[in-house]
């Protein structure tokens, strides 16, 4: 039941993150933008801190307000905010071969990101080496490799 229990939190997490999270973002009635100046404005940042740099989080009506003008930076195409997971269930059958010990696994690429491996992955935590044979069935689960 545990098991279960976390697939479906899991499904539950990807389909948040991939359908519903950037729905926020999504704007509706975007313009295209009408041109590029071929000389930019600067608008010069006020306040500064009192180390004489702009100040963080200023808005700086006359620049950016973070509500007008938002299709200045929108792009269009609809792969930027579709959502791509359900394609993703059309392939789920595809999964990589796991190798015993007595294959030798050589990858084609010197840092493999879908490819065989050892059907035993290490635990989470922090190493001073794990053989891509290894960290790479991490990473099918979902772990986080820094090399």
């Amino acid at each position: 039941m545990g098991a279960a229990r976390f697939c479906f939190l899991q499904h539950l997490f990807f389909y948040y993150i991939c359908c519903i999270w950037p729905a926020t973002f999504r704007q509706r009635n975007y313009k295209k933008p009408v041109g590029t100046p071929n000389r930019p404005r600067r608008v010069a940042y006020r306040p500064m801190d009192k180390n004489g740099r702009p100040m963080m989080g200023y808005i700086n009506p006359d620049c950016d307000d973070g509500k007008k003008r938002l299709n200045v930076d929108h792009d269009e195409r609809k792969q930027d905010s579709s959502c791509g997971y359900h394609d993703a269930l059309k392939f789920s059958f595809v999964t990589p071969p796991h190798y015993c010990m007595d294959t030798r696994i050589k990858y084609p690429s010197r840092i493999p990101t879908f490819e065989g491996h050892r059907p035993l992955w290490p635990r989470y935590g922090e190493y001073n080496y794990v053989p891509p044979q290894r960290w790479l069935h991490s990473i099918e689960h979902g772990a986080v490799v820094m090399l």
